[in-house]
């Protein structure tokens, strides 16, 4: 909700000077918070925005403050911790008439599935296991080590699937660093370990135990 306040020493001989006002703020990209860590840009729309005009978030002075027109406004923003700052944002004029609307930030994204061993799976089977953070639209990625051979990484579900191709003789652990990114590029790193087991009647000449007549 935006909220514009006029003070009572803005009324001159009958006349009300115009307060700034707040229609929309975009965050930067496909983000639907800030970072955390600051430095982003962010783009706010409306009217009345004069020469000289400052902005706050949570009482923190916003680091740059770009005057595109009247009517848009680009601040740098200042590091804070996540969550929603109610009237947060606040621009104010040399005039001193302000202009306030929520702010959000969000924090870097925090895993719910714990590290160590996901899944233990026949090779040459098909399989499936999913890992999850919470966060601003995470996407995923493998950055250390590598999945069993004919599976994959869905980046944006989370998903783990597909067929075993690596027809394996000794029961065989693969090792591998899955990141979370989220929409202000913050990243957090898990490790994780998949298990590909032979089959119970594997006998170590790739005949799987198949009889000869």
């Amino acid at each position: 909700m935006t909220r514009t306040t006029i003070r009572s020493d803005d009324i001159t001989a009958g006349v009300v000077a115009t307060p700034p006002t707040i229609s929309s703020i975009s965050y930067p990209g496909s983000a639907t918070a800030l970072n955390t860590a600051g430095g982003d840009n962010l783009v706010v729309t409306g009217t009345g925005y004069e020469t000289g005009i400052t902005a706050t978030i949570d009482s923190t002075a916003c680091p740059t403050v770009t005057r595109d027109s009247s009517t848009q406004l680009t601040l740098g923003t200042p590091a804070k911790g996540a969550g929603t700052y109610a009237n947060g944002l606040e621009l104010k004029q040399a005039n001193g008439l302000l202009a306030v609307i929520n702010v959000d930030y969000s924090g870097v994204p925090a895993w719910t599935t714990a590290s160590g061993q996901i899944l233990s799976f026949t090779k040459l089977t098909a399989t499936t296991v999913t890992v999850a953070a919470t966060g601003d639209t995470v996407v995923y990625s493998v950055t250390s080590g590598a999945l069993p051979g004919g599976l994959s990484l869905n980046t944006s579900s989370g998903v783990i699937s597909g067929t075993g191709t690596d027809d394996v003789s000794v029961e065989t652990t693969y090792n591998f660093d899955i990141t979370a990114t989220d929409a202000q590029s913050q990243t957090t790193a898990r490790s994780f370990s998949i298990v590909v087991n032979i089959r119970n009647n594997y006998y170590g000449d790739g005949s799987d135990g198949a009889l000869s007549t």
